[in-house]
């Protein structure tokens, strides 16, 4: 179980108490602060167009230890436009992730180019 770090610091993370309480009940390990955030970025939901999303999470992630050889659960709480789970799933994958699951809580309806 590995969460999708928050775009801005706060105290309570609802994505990474999700991915520790899912852990707990399904009785697996929780991954927290294995991926990180290289660099601020804007709210996804601020952008309009599917590039600009791409572009905002292009590079901001990275490992602060190893996944290889792990089949990961990958925790957000808001499926957009994929372009944050995209990004994930390529740095995870990279770093020797040999499975990678996608569970998100709710799904935005509107459309990106």
């Amino acid at each position: 179980m590995i969460p999708i770090p928050p775009s801005l610091a706060r105290e309570f993370d609802p994505v990474t108490e999700l991915a520790r309480a899912l852990a707990r009940e399904l009785a697996i390990s929780a991954l927290l602060g294995v991926l990180v955030k290289t660099r601020a970025t804007e709210p996804q939901k601020e952008m309009t167009s599917l590039a600009q999303k791409r572009a905002n999470v292009a590079g901001a992630f990275a490992l602060k230890g190893t996944v290889r050889g792990k089949r990961l659960l990958l925790v957000d709480d808001l499926y957009d436009s994929g372009a944050t789970l995209d990004e994930a799933a390529r740095v995870l994958t990279r770093g020797g992730a040999t499975g990678l699951v996608v569970l998100t809580l709710t799904k935005t309806i509107h459309t990106t180019d």
